[in-house]
């Protein structure tokens, strides 16, 4: 995938160096003689609804500034201007810089995908071509990219709008990968995909934003690539300090909302560690995603079931059907939760997890554990069958049975693992929890 994911990096403006952060792309700036906080945040120029599910972290530091500042003021850009660099220089054509065999590959390819705009290949720039190829694999649930949804809401907000750089700068990092590389990573890009007709690395990517883990997104884009010193100096390190110089003087006039591309964040000589050298507090606002949807689901073989495994966690289970998954926020936690029915149509099962706190972690299992299952038997109507202590996959749990009201029954187990409860439930009549299909739920379970 070395060819394709350059692509990626380039649409997305996502890559990473030497990293070590926080699950968060929400970050505060405060110190070195600021009135104001700021607030720096990494987005993805995307359409995808997912990346507009925002926690409650977040508006209420956006809605605190007088500033947003993204990368570009992109609907300020000029379309005759855009044209203008999107074309090749000179007399040049993509039919010069590949050989006949490739550049039909590329004229096929882009007949089928682009259609009436494939007739421009020829004369633009290579990479303008592979992002319009790569774009249509993606989801356009949203009017617009997220970039240009915080520019817009920005404006109805009656904040000052602005962009860190201009397209002009971004154009000339860009032009510093020769038309020949850019042709050749249009023909290999092109190759992958057609092996991979699905969009598993388009998928794989927005997974990967979506952890807010900035060590995953790093590792998934030098995993298996070494891009040349000239590429990641002209599009990362180059633009990582020039961002970082232009925040710097941004936010000791007034407090900015910044919206750069997530892989600017992090790295040595990313804009996080540049803001930090140059007196700033640079810390974590912890911003969880509303996880709807945002889960790994696959078919296993076991008769049909599905794999579930949340992104971000450290666990799996099968369930016997699609499930329905939400996101709430109790107390000062955020808890996500799956359910699905049982096939039978007497029970459902239902997974719960959210963050704990360390200490309760590390040294009051067993009473978080009692603290839990007393929660769920406060109702009048409900009462303690059993409780009993367990092991699984060598890690210490409790179970427990409940009796509900109109007879039903409710069995669960709880796990503290890495920081996080984990809860599995089945419910539904006598018989139903203690089938073969709940012994199967619980059993599957695993870290």
């Amino acid at each position: 995938m070395l060819k394709m994911k350059i692509i990626y990096l380039l649409i997305f403006l996502l890559v990473a160096v030497s990293v070590h952060a926080q699950n968060s792309l929400l970050w505060e700036i405060s110190g070195n003689g600021l009135k104001s906080k700021s607030y720096l945040y990494g987005t993805i120029h995307i359409q995808d609804k997912r990346v507009f599910q925002f926690s409650d972290s977040l508006m209420p530091r956006f809605n605190a500034c007088s500033v947003f500042a993204g990368e570009l003021l992109l609907q300020d850009n000029d379309p005759m201007e855009l044209m203008k660099i999107m074309f090749m220089p000179g007399d040049t054509t993509l039919k010069m810089l590949l050989n006949k065999h490739d550049y039909k590959l590329v004229e096929e390819y882009s007949k089928k995908h682009l259609g009436s705009m494939s007739g421009m290949i020829d004369r633009i720039k290579p990479l303008f071509t592979s992002t319009m190829i790569t774009e249509t694999s993606m989801k356009k649930d949203e009017p617009y990219s997220l970039d240009e949804y915080f520019q817009r809401l920005a404006k109805e907000k009656n904040m000052t709008v602005m962009g860190i750089e201009t397209m002009e700068e971004q154009m000339k990092a860009l032009d510093r990968i020769s038309l020949k590389e850019q042709a050749q990573l249009l023909v290999e890009g092109i190759k992958e995909e057609q092996k991979n007709a699905d969009t598993t690395e388009v998928e794989k990517l927005i997974l990967v934003y979506l952890s807010q883990n900035l060590d995953s997104i790093q590792r998934y884009y030098i995993s298996d690539q070494s891009l040349s010193d000239e590429f990641n100096k002209s599009i990362i390190i180059e633009r990582n300090h020039k961002m970082a110089e232009r925040i710097d003087t941004l936010i000791k006039r007034r407090p900015a909302f910044i919206g750069v591309g997530a892989g600017h964040l992090p790295g040595q000589e990313g804009v996080i560690a540049l803001l930090k050298q140059k007196g700033y507090t640079v810390k974590v606002v912890t911003a969880p995603f509303n996880k709807n949807n945002i889960v790994n689901l696959t078919e296993a073989s076991e008769g049909g079931w599905i794999k579930y495994e949340p992104v971000g966690e450290t666990f799996k289970v099968l369930i016997p059907s699609t499930p329905t998954i939400g996101h709430d926020s109790v107390g000062s936690g955020n808890v996500t939760w799956a359910m699905c029915p049982d096939s039978s149509g007497h029970g459902f099962y239902m997974i719960t997890h959210f963050n704990v706190p360390n200490q309760v972690a590390q040294q009051q299992t067993d009473h978080y554990y009692n603290e839990l299952i007393n929660k769920l038997t406060k109702n009048k109507n409900s009462k303690l069958i059993y409780k009993m202590p367990i092991e699984q996959k060598g890690v210490k749990g409790m179970e427990a049975e409940i009796k509900l009201m109109l007879g039903q029954v409710m069995r669960l187990r709880i796990f503290l693992y890495n920081g996080k409860a984990i809860q599995l439930a089945v419910a539904g009549s006598k018989d139903a929890v203690s089938s073969a299909n709940s012994e199967k739920f619980f059993n599957s379970f695993s870290f």
